[in-house]
């Protein structure tokens, strides 16, 4: 008989790299306070796990990324 709680595999499982927001903003080389900003404003996807902002590591590359194709610095403002 097949089990109904069947779980996925280890292969099938994705683990996503959380950083603080301090993590974030040496990643960033911004402020704690610039990260939280562009987080409550939708720039930067974040999550709270027990009351602690994280942001996924990809999401910090994935926004670095689009501030490079689009020649806006990592603050928003045209990079000079």
């Amino acid at each position: 008989m097949h089990d109904s709680t069947h779980q996925a595999s280890p292969e099938a499982a994705t683990v996503v790299r959380l950083v603080t927001r301090e993590q974030a903003a040496v990643i960033l080389a911004t402020t704690t306070r610039h990260i939280r900003r562009m987080a409550q404003d939708g720039r930067l996807p974040s999550l709270k796990i027990g009351g602690k902002q994280r942001f996924a590591a990809e999401d910090l590359s994935a926004f670095i990324m689009s501030s490079r194709q689009s020649g806006q610095a990592a603050s928003g403002q045209p990079s000079l």
